[in-house]
C-alpha cells in the first residue's frame, strides 16, 4: 500500500476587524513554521526603527493561555494589516516562503475584494444583549469568586481565539455555554517567597516542594529570558537533588539564586 504525502499548502488565516484585513502574528508564525518568539522580535524591531509605519500596522494583544501546572500567564500577539505582513514578509526567504508569501497576500486581495463589493455579506452577525447576559451569568456562577473571573474570561477568549467574548460568533453560543462549564477552577500555588530553611536534616520531599513552588512563581510572573534562567536554575537544583545528599549545598545555592531573581521582579 502506498502513502502519498500532501503537497497541499495550507490555508493563510485573514480576518476582518472594523472593516479592515488583518492576520496575527500567531497565525503568521504558524503558517511560516516560525518560532513564534522570533516573529514577535522582527514585529518589535521594524516599530522601533520604523514607528510611523509601524505603529498604524501592526496592533499589540494580548490573551491567556494555560500552563503545565494548570496557572495561566498573558501571551502578547500582534494583529497586522496586508502592509505589515507585507513588510514583515520581507525578511523570509527560501522558495517554500515565497510560495507561502504569494500565497498569503492573495488571500488578502480575495478578502479586500469580497469586502468592497459586498461590505454586509461580511459583517459578521453579532450576539443579543440577552446572549452576552447570560454568558457572564453562566462565569459567574461557575466563578463565584470575581477575582476569578479575568482568568476565566481569558480561558474562553483563548479558546475561541476572540478578542472580546461579546465578537463571539452566534452560532458557536450553544458551545460557548458547554465550554463554561468545563473551564477548570484557577489553580491556587502556594506561592511564598520564603527561603527554603538550610537547617540540619531538611530532607529530599523538602527540596522538591521549593523548586516547584519557585517554578509555579516564574511560569505565572515572568517571561522571555529571566523565566527562562529561573527555569533552568530549578533544572539544575533537582539534578543536584537527585545525585544525593553529597550536594544538598549545591541544590540550594541554586535556589537561592533562582529566589534573587523573583524578589527583583516582586520588588519592582
Amino acid at each position: 500500500m502506498t502513502h502519498q504525502v500532501s503537497t497541499v499548502a495550507p490555508v493563510p488565516v485573514i480576518s476582518i476587524v472594523n472593516n479592515q484585513t488583518i492576520t496575527s502574528s500567531l497565525d503568521v508564525a504558524e503558517y511560516f513554521g516560525k518560532r513564534h518568539d522570533h516573529v514577535l522580535r522582527d514585529i518589535k524591531n521594524i516599530i522601533d526603527q520604523e514607528p510611523e509605519f509601524g505603529l498604524p500596522n501592526f496592533g499589540e494583544m494580548q490573551d491567556v493561555v494555560s500552563t503545565n501546572n494548570r496557572g495561566t500567564i498573558s501571551r502578547v500577539f500582534y494583529n497586522m494589516t496586508k502592509d505589515g505582513f507585507v513588510f514583515l514578509a520581507m525578511g523570509f526567504t527560501g522558495a517554500k516562503a515565497r510560495k507561502f508569501k504569494i500565497l498569503y497576500i492573495e488571500a488578502f486581495n480575495a478578502m479586500e475584494a469580497q469586502l468592497v463589493s459586498n461590505p454586509l455579506q461580511l459583517e459578521a452577525p453579532a450576539l443579543t444583549a440577552s446572549q452576552i447576559g447570560e454568558l457572564a451569568t453562566l462565569i459567574a456562577e461557575r466563578f463565584t469568586d470575581g477575582r476569578d473571573r479575568p482568568y476565566a474570561w481569558g480561558r474562553f477568549n483563548n479558546h475561541f481565539r476572540l478578542a472580546s467574548y461579546k465578537d463571539l460568533p452566534p452560532h458557536r453560543f450553544e458551545e460557548a455555554c458547554r465550554y463554561i462549564r468545563t473551564i477548570p477552577p484557577k489553580a491556587q500555588p502556594q506561592i511564598a517567597l520564603i527561603a527554603p530553611p538550610v537547617d540540619d536534616n531538611q530532607n529530599y520531599r523538602r527540596g522538591v516542594e521549593s523548586i516547584e513552588n519557585i517554578q509555579s512563581w516564574a511560569l505565572l510572573a515572568l517571561t522571555g529570558r529571566n523565566q527562562d534562567q529561573v527555569l533552568e536554575y530549578c533544572r539544575q537544583a533537582k539534578a543536584s537533588l537527585v545525585r544525593g545528599w553529597t550536594e544538598m549545598d549545591e541544590a540550594l545555592l541554586r535556589i537561592t539564586v533562582a529566589m534573587s531573581f523573583l524578589r527583583r521582579w516582586r520588588d519592582g
